[in-house]
């Protein structure tokens, strides 16, 4: 693609960070009513989203020699919408692919603001009330597409793992995972704590990249212990649209009864 005139991409890119950035408070409501987000921390993903899209002609240099797919596909997830159409709408619009998605049912408020918000740009196909394993099916039977990302509870990636010899596209899937804090014989404990609770708690945990257990040191162990239920004590639970909100309400059903749960087998424990 050492030919490609990226001048033209690069607007089409700064566009869509505007947009991104226009609809900031209209985001951070759906976010809140959809999925109790707090409106701070859907603030954070749309800076991140901006910014990472304001910087995409640094990625020039790797598209040398290269050619487009085609058509890449993916199923966003009900977290992080816009920095998933940042980085996967932003490479398709440098790299002169054709992105299909569809959304979580868990956001249908988000869904139609970013599905609005792509109608300018040609190469964006957002699809919108169709089931997510319908729509997966389509994108592993149509030829026209090559890079498929999915996003979903294991069984979800189980189902596509179960197919993958009938097809030969690129496969990205980000099914749901038990990311770990690690923390070793040398580290510093303060910092680890606050680490752990700020990764933990976002979005009330409803994120594929929170972590969801900590391997401590036993040295260290019960200084850590004390210290995360200490910082966890701190954060603030309540209203999704006030800024100070750190925790709003699980409004998805299938998250509140994993919590649910896990604090029955919790009982009695600090």
């Amino acid at each position: 693609m050492s030919n490609v005139d990226y001048t033209s991409r690069l607007e089409e890119i700064q566009d869509l960070a505007s947009a991104l950035e226009g609809q900031t408070s209209e985001l951070q409501e759906a976010a809140a009513l959809d999925a109790g987000f707090p409106v701070k921390i859907t603030s954070v993903e749309v800076e991140l989203a901006v910014g990472y899209l304001q910087t995409m002609e640094k990625e020039i240099e790797w598209l040398e020699n290269g050619q487009p797919y085609g058509t890449v596909a993916a199923i966003f997830p009900y977290d992080a919408p816009s920095v998933m159409l940042a980085r996967l709408g932003g490479s398709a619009l440098l790299t002169g692919n054709r992105l299909r998605f569809s959304f979580s049912s868990q956001t249908p408020r988000t869904a139609a603001l970013i599905a609005a918000m792509s109608k300018p740009f040609e190469t964006f196909e957002p699809v919108m009330g169709q089931d997510n394993r319908g729509f997966g099916r389509g994108c592993v039977e149509d030829k026209a597409v090559r890079v498929l990302f999915i996003s979903g509870a294991s069984a979800v990636g189980e189902a596509y793992r179960s197919q993958h010899s009938a097809f030969d596209k690129l496969f990205f899937a980000g099914p749901g995972g038990m990311p770990a804090a690690v923390v070793f014989e040398d580290a510093d404990a303060q910092a680890a704590s606050r680490f752990i609770v700020r990764r933990a708690f976002i979005n009330g945990g409803q994120y594929c990249t929170t972590l969801k257990k900590a391997l401590i040191h036993r040295d260290l162990y019960e200084e850590v212990r004390e210290q995360i239920l200490e910082l966890t004590g701190n954060l603030t639970v309540g209203d999704p649209f006030d800024p100070e909100t750190d925790i709003g309400p699980i409004r998805v059903e299938r998250t509140r009864l994993i919590l649910e749960r896990a604090l029955d087998k919790c009982s009695g424990a600090r």
